[in-house]
Order: C-alpha cells, then structure tokens, then sequence
C-alpha cells in the first residue's frame, strides 16, 4: 500500500540459471498484491506492508546472514508475470468531506487494509468490525474512543505518528483528528460489513 513513490523488486529464478529482476514502482494509493513464494524485496519509498501469518522468511544472500539455497530454489514458483495492482474501494466519504474510509482488499481472505482520513478537528461515524485489528498512525494525531459490545467498558488513546495499536472484534470506535487532521491504517482478516 503505497503512501508515496515506493518500489519492490520481485526476484525469479529463470531456467539457465541467472535471476531476473523485475522493478515495480507504485504510485501513491496503489496496493501490490504478491502471491505466496514470491521472493521481492522492498528498496525505497514510503510503504505499508500487510502480510499473512508466515515463518518462511528464507535468505536469498542479500545479506551476511545465513543463506539457505536449497529451501530457496524449492519454493519458488518460477512463472514469469507481474504483479497484481488494486486501487481502493471507497466505503464511506460524509458530505462535508470530514472523512473518508477506503479499503484495499486483495484476493486472500487473511488481510485487508482500511485507510481512515479524517480531517482537522473532525471525527469519524461510529464503526465497529467483527474481526481484531491492527492500526498503525501514518501522519497527524487526534484520539480514539471505543466502547465493548457490552456497553460495559470503555475508553479513548492518544494517537500521533508512528502510534500502533489493536481493536478487538465488535469493538465499536471512532477516532477523532487534532489540528492537524490523522491518517490510520487497519490491517484486519475477512469482510468489512
């Protein structure tokens, strides 16, 4: 999920044997989609990198680290494409323009991305997911508020930049901006309904 110029390389073993390096540059908004086994490395830029649960980091000896070749060569797909690019699905914009919600949603069930823009000193609608999340304050800073299904607990954190957090499953919340307007985003599985 590119916020600025950012690019990847995308590495594949060819049959006689020399690796062919393929450059992606994405263009803000844009979201690369990479298949499993795909070995690519990010160079540059400005990114956000959302990922299924995975151990198979394996070392293709960009680094002194310990370099496991065979592993390597067996998961590999070796077809020759490019990357699949999406661009986000608008869900919700309000009519004064005070925030916007879009979703960058791959073909895998896992992971999908939500980006919240709220402008300064607005506030989202309530919302909630039926699935945890993970947050992360790409710019600004304002505060969060939530309340559990029960009605029972609740609470608000500061966010600015850099600031991670979680949101359990049917937690409903919004998020409020500072002066100088906030930009998240939620890494969450499944549908956003």
């Amino acid at each position: 999920f590119f916020n600025d110029t950012a690019t990847t390389e995308i590495y594949t073993e060819q049959i006689v044997g020399s690796v062919r390096c393929v450059q992606e540059t994405g263009t803000w908004g844009e979201c690369l989609v990479l298949n499993p086994n795909e070995p690519h490395a990010y160079l540059e830029g400005d990114c956000v990198e959302s990922q299924a649960n995975s151990n198979n980091v394996i070392r293709a000896g960009l680094t002194p680290k310990f370099k496991d070749k065979d592993t390597l060569l067996s998961s590999l797909t070796y077809e020759m494409k490019d990357p699949s690019v999406i661009k986000p699905i608008l869900l919700t914009q309000d009519d004064q323009d005070e925030f916007s919600v879009q979703l960058y949603k791959p073909y895998y069930w896992e992971f999908q991305v939500i980006v919240i823009k709220v402008q300064e000193s607005k506030q989202t609608s309530p919302f909630k997911i039926s699935y945890p999340q993970v947050g992360i304050i790409i710019s600004g800073e304002g505060k969060s508020y939530w309340k559990n299904s029960n009605k029972q607990s609740k609470g608000e954190l500061n966010l600015k930049k850099g600031v991670t957090f979680f949101i359990g499953a049917d937690v409903e919340h919004y998020f409020e901006a500072g002066n100088k307007g906030i930009e998240i985003y939620i890494c969450t599985s499944h549908s956003l309904q």
